[in-house]
């Protein structure tokens, strides 16, 4: 409900009872007071001063920008915005003028490093606690991405820092695979959730926290701050993925199997050579035996032999004694190259099995921070999505595709995906997949940030009127404000690199938030083109009825350049293109959404006006092909003023052509024409 009493009596009609517009609501952003010019930048800084500005710009509802949290910590700041929105609202009719509450353009809640976790967060619940209680928007926006895509395989983002990570909702990583894998988790979108014992593909699995041991077992080498030994790292990889393991305790007791099965076949092997060695020996002492023995018949003299008989028996024994044994042992696996390869495949993961407890050392990086690269948590949540079905990559990714099998095949280089099998999947890319795993995987970040309720984030942090803890959205709900979220304005330089950008994609993760009850996608036109974005076929992709799901449009000129932000003039062009595409999203279901113009050092000018006239046409479902002389200005009265302009000026090329004074202008006599004067009245006639 909202905060202040004199809103339970208010009612306007423009909005429903969730705060959801009904029919178009044309507004504005007055933009950043920082990009004014001189005392200009003073006179606008602060958010009650925006309002103020953006109510004389000629439309009927302001978006305000925050350009610092800090604004948010002006003196009475709520008594402000009150006064302003009631002085700058309609006498006549009673309406205040309302507003909607965009945080700051850096927000990316799609981050897995724990420290930019935690900065986002709270500026997401600093923003519905100020959205709530000191200015009582009607909306909060957002944007979801801002930064590139995360390094999972060698084609996508780039080198990452080794830092703290967390799970979509905050947790500590390695805490949150420990949790989950004891049946004591809660997904803060989809509730208690168990990890089975089968993957979703049918395979053996032990649990996030062994697969991850044996997945990335060089993140534990780096825990103990050891060189990694590139044997061991090497088999669990191979393992995990060649031989469809399910995690480091099996592959350990698969190790443990190989190396007796290698020790067996080499004993067999040492055996058979010490055997070989023996026979010359053997057979000596056989012949000495049967001497010794006629010697002793005949009464002859026997030392010799015996002496003989002797040294060939200890002879005999060295063979079987342990440093022979090594020896042959070394000999055999030299020159036996695929013996050395099999050992060295072994050895050395063997030795670190028995001087190395990985799940002891696993704990130890858990309470450090779970530090490791951004990618890795990204792989991580990735395998939760897929082992728990979530809705998120069911619709983005979808469950035939295994994400340890993605990065797999990108990692080698294959163009088009093959699954576990072989099986090539209806001519699918590899990076196309890639793409999808990191969108889903950023989807369900958002929805952590958005849903979580552990006491550590919830809005009780910041609003100290809570009795108990609640998730942001939980708290925007009760306060009947909409969530809008938008594509991203990307750095230069990371166009097109973004973790989530189409409207495609943000739509279904709205249709998963609450089946936008209160949350809905901001469509804005030039950030879906600098994100190399074709507006019309990102809008072809939505299924029908899904426009629904967008509430609010962010319309420009549309000028192919980040940070335009032009204004839009009726007798353009460019209005043409505007409203081909609001048309298109209309067919599509988008019969409720604000209309803003947005901020731009170049002013609004005719936005305004040019606004009306795009709301005009699509109320009334006109086809972009029969578009009236009127949508762009040229109506009555423009005809009217440019008659009278002709008519005044109709004569104007004739002013001094005639040979004899006038007094304004006449015809060309034949006296003017000899005297040369027509070529002048050729030179002026269509001035």
């Amino acid at each position: 409900m909202p905060e202040n009493k004199d809103d339970l009596k208010y009612n306007d009609e423009r909005w429903d009872k969730k705060n959801k517009p009904q029919g178009y609501i044309i507004g504005a952003s007055p933009g950043f007071a920082q990009f004014g010019q001189g005392d200009e930048k003073l006179i606008n800084m602060g958010i009650a001063r925006k309002i103020a500005k953006a109510s004389r710009m000629g439309f009927e509802f302001a978006m305000i920008d925050y350009e610092a949290l800090s604004e948010m910590f002006e003196a009475d700041l709520k008594e402000q915005v009150a006064h302003i929105k009631t002085a700058q609202g309609d006498v006549t009719t009673g309406r205040k003028f309302e507003i909607g509450l965009h945080l700051s353009t850096d927000m990316d809640l799609c981050i897995a490093r724990a420290y930019d976790w935690k900065i986002m967060h709270e500026k997401l619940t600093k923003g519905a606690y100020s959205g709530r209680k000191l200015v009582n928007t009607k909306f909060v926006l957002f944007h979801t991405s801002s930064q590139i895509r995360p390094h999972v395989t060698f084609k996508v983002g780039q080198q990452e820092p080794r830092v703290a990570q967390v799970s979509h909702d905050g947790l500590n990583l390695g805490a949150f695979m420990k949790t989950f894998d004891s049946g004591a988790y809660k997904d803060p979108a989809r509730g208690r959730m168990t990890c089975s014992r089968r993957t979703p593909d049918g395979k053996m699995f032990n649990g996030l926290q062994d697969w991850f041991i044996a997945k990335f077992i060089n993140v534990m080498f780096n825990a103990m701050g050891a060189p990694g030994d590139v044997g061991t790292i090497n088999y669990f990889d191979t393992y995990m993925l060649l031989q469809h393991g399910s995690g480091y305790k099996e592959g350990a007791e698969a190790l443990k199997k190989k190396e007796q099965i290698f020790g067996e076949k080499i004993q067999k092997l040492v055996d058979s050579e010490v055997l070989r060695q023996k026979q010359p020996y053997l057979k000596r002492i056989s012949v000495l035996n049967e001497q010794i023995k006629m010697h002793e018949k005949q009464n002859q003299p026997i030392d010799a032999l015996q002496q003989e008989l002797d040294l060939l028996q200890s002879q005999l024994a060295s063979l079987d004694s342990y440093t022979n044994r090594q020896q042959v042992n070394s000999k055999l696996i030299h020159e036996d190259k695929n013996l050395e390869k099999e050992l060295k495949e072994i050895e050395g993961p063997a030795r670190y099995l028995i001087n190395y407890d990985f799940y002891h050392i696993y704990d130890y990086w858990v309470r450090h921070g779970s530090q490791c690269e951004e990618e890795t948590a990204y792989k991580v949540i990735a395998k939760y999505m897929w082992l728990t079905k979530d809705p998120l990559w069911k619709d983005i990714v979808g469950m035939q595709y295994e994400p340890d099998w993605i990065i797999w095949r990108a990692d080698i280089g294959e163009e088009y995906y093959y699954d576990a099998k072989g099986k090539h999947k209806e001519n699918t890319k590899t990076m196309t997949l890639v793409e999808r795993m990191i969108t889903a995987v950023a989807a369900k970040y958002i929805q952590g940030h958005l849903f979580t309720d552990n006491p550590i984030w919830s809005m009780k942090t910041d609003d100290p009127d809570l009795k108990k803890d609640i998730s942001v959205y939980d708290y925007l709900k009760d306060g009947n404000i909409q969530i809008f979220i938008e594509t991203a304005m990307p750095p230069q330089g990371q166009e097109g690199q973004l973790r989530i950008m189409s409207a495609h994609d943000h739509v279904i993760l709205v249709k998963h938030l609450d089946k936008g009850a209160y949350t809905s996608y901001c469509m804005d036109f030039e950030h879906l083109t600098v994100n190399y974005i074709w507006v019309s076929d990102d809008i072809a992709t939505l299924k029908e009825g899904y426009g629904q799901y967008i509430n609010i449009l962010h319309i420009n000129a549309p000028r192919p350049i980040m940070g335009a932000h032009a204004p839009l003039e009726p007798f353009s062009r460019d209005m043409q293109v505007i409203y081909r595409w609001m048309h298109q999203l209309r067919q599509k279901g988008m019969k409720d959404s604000y209309i803003v113009w947005e901020m731009g050092s170049y002013g609004a000018k005719q936005s305004a006006i040019a606004f009306r006239e795009l709301v005009r046409e699509l109320e009334l479902n006109t086809s972009p092909e029969r578009l009236p002389p009127k949508f762009y200005g040229l109506d009555n009265m423009f005809e009217a003023q440019q008659t009278v302009n002709m008519r005044e000026h109709a004569y104007d090329a004739l002013e001094g052509m005639t040979a004899t004074p006038e007094e304004t202008h006449g015809m060309i006599s034949t006296e003017a024409a000899k005297k040369g004067k027509l070529a002048e009245w050729l030179r002026g006639k269509a001035r």
